[in-house]
């Protein structure tokens, strides 16, 4: 049954990656990731942004989710990582971080990468089930000072 709200329509658009992000889109990265993570420190993470692939959501034209992917090209196997993901609360529960997901797996295979790895934090159960309902697995990193601690390791195999 449908509520008396208006379906919106999510557009996931790629908007940049290493070298070719305008300043434009990391400000509203920034404003959503604000948002997104209320409380917590948001600015040590500001300066990498420029490294990464980045998708913002759309809905009805407004921004309400983002989601970035940093390469590790240096590793053997080459992967992806999940560098951050975020949605506005009152669009969460709508499959937008699937969607986000999806088109980093894609962006992944279209550069010959086939392994994308992420991580969520013990009190964030809704991310890590998210990823497990995609096919990711829980994994222990070899290096143990690699990753944050607090948190619950993911991967695919793309």
């Amino acid at each position: 049954m449908r509520g008396p709200w208006p379906m919106l329509a999510y557009r996931v658009r790629y908007v940049g990656g290493p070298g070719e992000i305008s300043q434009k889109y990391i400000d509203i990265i920034h404003k959503l990731q604000v948002k997104t993570f209320e409380g917590e420190d948001v600015a040590s993470k500001r300066r990498k942004k420029a490294e990464c692939h980045w998708w913002v959501v759309y809905a009805d034209g407004e921004p309400v989710g983002f989601g970035g992917l940093q390469l590790f090209n240096y590793f053997k196997p080459k992967f992806g990582f999940i560098f951050l993901t975020g949605v506005l609360k009152e669009h969460q529960g709508k499959g937008i971080k699937k969607k986000i997901v999806r088109c980093m797996e894609k962006k992944l295979r279209s550069l010959g990468i086939t392994r994308l790895v992420s991580y969520a934090s013990y009190w964030n159960l809704p991310s890590a089930n998210s990823l497990l309902s995609m096919g990711y697995k829980l994994y222990k990193p070899s290096d143990p000072d690699w990753g944050m601690k607090g948190a619950y390791f993911l991967r695919k195999e793309l």
